[in-house]
């Protein structure tokens, strides 16, 4: 038998009524906010309950007093004139990997299952600390260098993609309620996520920020269009009833908040850069460069949500159906009726935009709430031609104060200064305490495909196959006898570049084997194969 001795991340299989669903977490947790994501979309709910939770505002993370119970994003538009989208809520429609010849990745190539997963990489981290850095999957779309290395966003970045291009997989609220089938949309999305360092003290914007970027491709052969991206969340303080949704449309912040004599606390999820749009005078910025002649589009509505145990017709849940979502997510009630703001009694896409501080405008309606309080954001509509791709940029970020309201202005303040900001300052690695920032450690590829002496050899129990790859590739290693039979394979397997190692434990007997590894580049075709010879003794 031949063995990996590389290994990805602990990959968890969870079986649905709708099949088998691999789920992977890995954490981002380098500043005062740790987060565990799932490979379909979400927080990986995989983790023991206080840590799957996101917290953060305390010294430590044993006790935080705000969360993120989970999120997700949300596609909905037109296809041929008819409705499609793909949701998330609290289980995903969306699928590991990415669409591979208009299929779903894990229809097509289960055997690289293993591959559709969250990766993280942080600044320092090398092949032999983090074998993430090896295996980056430049090859799906993770973000790199021109020579192919891993880029690094802010300090720590998690990577992963996935796709709703499975019409087997349903979300565990929408198949349990036997509501409408959904028409899925062929949509391949890349999800970057980062933070920047921070010790406990630091009380900066940078130390309780987690960014994401979602990078949205239309991989089915009809244009989409009228297509918005919404994101959903579930947040939850000390007091998990009392988590109210409102909307700053100023700073394009949708947020929760809670409040006592002693401590208030606010969470927001912030729009950096919405999709790209055409306008003649203006600029966008799309995939992080400048883009002349079009435009960041704003949030176009707000949903707040009191709880998931509203029936579908509800004006205070999330919908449930396709039909529902789209007048949602278009910032209208679920049967098509506009909101009428509570003070102005005019049509509004932002219901609950009112200050919670002053105690005027448009508020929620109630003092409690259920355990599923959170909130929708959307932004759209545009159009998503066949093959072509979207980008939009956000934030999370709470705010924490003993002293009353001062939370809630706080997350503003933050939400406003963010947005001000330039793209490359927000990517960027930032300075501490004043001491310059040193250069990153360069991560050398090696420059040509090598196979190594196998080590022992001779050998008795088992012997390791070493190898160089100057590219991510497709590997395939045989062992033939000396008679040219083949005596053990493993099939085609997918290396990161670098220097890679397989131990081989044969159940053979005695005599003289030849091992030839052969591999074939993902990106550039190459091929490259290398024999060696080795004795087994007994």
């Amino acid at each position: 038998m031949i063995r990996c001795t590389w290994k990805y991340a602990v990959l968890i299989l969870l079986a649905t009524e709708a099949g088998i669903t691999l789920v992977d977490g890995q954490e981002l947790s380098v500043n005062r906010i740790r987060i565990y994501f799932s490979n379909t979309g979400g927080l990986d709910e995989t983790q023991d309950q206080e840590s799957s939770w996101v917290g953060w505002g305390k010294s430590d993370w044993s006790y935080p007093s705000i969360f993120i119970f989970d999120q997700g994003l949300w596609v909905t538009g037109k296809r041929n004139g008819g409705y499609g989208w793909v949701p998330y809520l609290w289980t995903s429609s969306f699928s590991p990997g990415p669409i591979i010849d208009g299929r779903p990745a894990m229809s097509v190539r289960p055997q690289d299952s293993s591959r559709y997963k969250v990766y993280t990489i942080a600044v320092g981290e090398t092949p032999e600390t983090n074998s993430d850095v090896a295996a980056w999957p430049v090859d799906l779309g993770a973000p790199a260098d021109s020579a192919g290395h891993p880029r690094i966003f802010g300090d720590q970045t998690a990577w992963e993609v996935f796709n709703g291009a499975d019409t087997t997989l349903a979300g565990y609220l929408f198949r349990t309620r036997n509501l409408t089938p959904r028409a899925l949309l062929p949509i391949e999305v890349h999800e970057t996520m980062f933070e920047h360092f921070a010790e406990f003290t630091d009380t900066t914007v940078w130390a309780n920020t987690v960014f994401f970027e979602w990078s949205v491709y239309n991989k089915g052969p009809d244009p989409l269009d009228s297509v918005y991206l919404s994101l959903w969340t579930d947040l939850d303080f000390v007091n998990f009833f009392e988590t109210i949704p409102a909307v700053d449309t100023a700073a394009q912040t949708g947020y929760c908040w809670y409040g006592t004599d002693s401590t208030f606390a606010a969470g927001g999820y912030t729009l950096l850069f919405g999709p790209s749009v055409p306008s003649a005078n203006d600029t966008a910025v799309f995939f992080g460069k400048k883009k002349a002649g079009f435009k960041n589009l704003p949030l176009a509505s707000f949903r707040g949500i009191n709880d998931d145990s509203y029936p579908d017709s509800s004006l205070f849940g999330p919908p449930y159906s396709l039909g529902t979502a789209w007048n949602v997510v278009r910032g209208y009630m679920q049967n098509g009726a506009p909101f009428i703001d509570s003070t102005t009694r005019q049509p509004t896409m932002f219901p609950y935009s009112g200050d919670p501080i002053t105690h005027t405008g448009s508020l929620w309606p109630f003092n409690s709430t259920g355990g599923g309080a959170g909130f929708m954001i959307t932004s759209g509509p545009f159009s998503l031609a066949a093959g072509d791709s979207q980008w939009i940029m956000a934030a999370v970020h709470p705010a924490e104060k003993r002293n009353g309201v001062d939370a809630i202005n706080r997350m503003r303040d933050d939400a406003r200064y963010l947005r001000s900001l330039p793209y490359d300052s927000l990517v960027t690695r930032k300075p501490r305490r004043g001491i310059p920032i040193k250069p990153l450690p360069v991560f050398s590829a090696p420059s040509s495909f090598k196979l190594y002496s196998c080590y022992p050899n001779p050998f008795n129990s088992g012997t390791t196959i070493q190898f160089d790859l100057p590219e991510v590739s497709m590997v395939r290693i045989e062992v033939y006898d000396a008679l040219g039979r083949l005596a053990a394979s493993t099939g085609d397997q997918v290396f990161g570049l670098g220097t890679q190692s397989v131990h081989w434990s044969p159940v053979v007997a005695s005599g003289v084997y030849f091992i030839r590894v052969k591999a074939a580049s993902i990106q550039s075709k190459s091929l490259w194969t290398g024999v060696n010879k080795v004795v087994m003794i007994k």
